[in-house]
């Protein structure tokens, strides 16, 4: 059998399980890096080497994400073949290798997205922009609530809890092959979770409350797609001449600036909704290192003013 016959198979089979956005991303990244690269190749034939190239060159490329998406599909799907997946005469049963090439193959290091965000000074210009704009909403809840694009698009009035000053997020709109939008829980089950609203956005949440629907609607009352939310954004921010940044980038000045207010990494984790711990500290990490030495200089800072008037002189030497 053909690596690509078999992806195919592998793909069917483990699609009832996928979201539907990442089974469109596996389809696609097989389709692109790796069926043109082994995709002919027998898989009881497949080395560590065919795999290690398709890898390497991915990252030779700069495109290190990529190589990460392919080594995931085909760690799994080869660990899959390697072992008993027969289910009632499953076609899976005879694609059995007798072990995973993959795991002669060093996994791609991760690398850290450093997504663009606001500068303390753009941000009063930003929110002047902000309140002209008939989308204000959806930017202050990823400016204030660090909501990810498809979340904002897939919010209902009814997952607004004004009274407990909580947003319950448990859907998001996600784009799907051929162009289709749909509402789907999140990719994790740390990305559901309750958000709380800042006091400083609930008069704005309270005049626009309606008893369903969805929170933020294009002017005919339909909700928006994440690149139709790009797009007003884009539009936006150039009107106001504005320095460029996504609604990513906005979700990415919340966490920056919770981080240089004190919020622990944990708490942070949760609001955001990162599936790990590791994700948010990997994200945050050159943020906290700031922080933390500007925290250290405030102690310093008082501690020798303390001092000051004191007949102990903190730089003397030990009589």
């Amino acid at each position: 059998m053909r690596v690509s016959k078999y992806l195919s198979m592998w793909l069917a089979w483990r699609a009832p399980a996928l979201a539907p956005r990442t089974r469109d991303c596996y389809a696609a990244t097989i389709r692109l890096h790796i069926d043109p690269a082994i995709g002919h190749k027998q898989l009881h034939k497949l080395q560590p080497r065919h795999v290690a190239a398709i890898i390497d060159q991915l990252v030779s490329d700069g495109h290190e994400r990529t190589a990460q998406l392919v080594y995931a599909i085909l760690h799994s799907a080869l660990r899959d073949a390697s072992r008993d997946t027969s289910r009632d005469g499953n076609v899976m049963r005879h694609a059995a290798i007798t072990a995973n090439p993959i795991d002669m193959v060093p996994r791609p290091c991760h690398l850290s997205r450093h997504y663009r965000h606001l500068d303390q000074a753009d941000i009063p210009r930003y929110l002047d922009a902000v309140a002209a704009d008939r989308l204000a909403l959806a930017w202050l809840l990823a400016l204030l609530c660090g909501l990810r694009r498809g979340e904002i698009c897939g919010l209902q009035w009814p997952d607004v809890d004004l009274a407990a000053m909580v947003l319950h997020i448990h859907a998001q709109r996600v784009t799907v092959a051929h162009g289709g939008t749909i509402d789907t829980a999140p990719k994790s089950a740390a990305g559901r979770r309750d958000v709380p609203i800042p006091a400083a956005l609930l008069p704005m949440l309270a005049i626009a409350q309606r008893p369903d629907g969805y929170v933020v609607t294009n002017s005919r009352g339909d909700p928006y797609t994440p690149s139709g939310l790009d797009h007003a954004h884009r539009a936006m921010i150039q009107r106001a001449n504005l320095p460029p940044i996504t609604p990513h980038g906005l979700r990415h000045t919340m966490a920056t600036l919770a981080v240089c207010n004190g919020v622990h990494i944990r708490v942070l984790q949760s609001i955001l909704g990162h599936a790990s711990y590791q994700i948010t500290a990997d994200t945050y990490a050159h943020v906290y290192a700031s922080a933390s030495a500007s925290a250290v200089d405030r102690v310093a800072e008082s501690v020798l003013h303390s001092s000051q008037g004191s007949q102990i002189d903190p730089w003397a030497p030990d009589s």
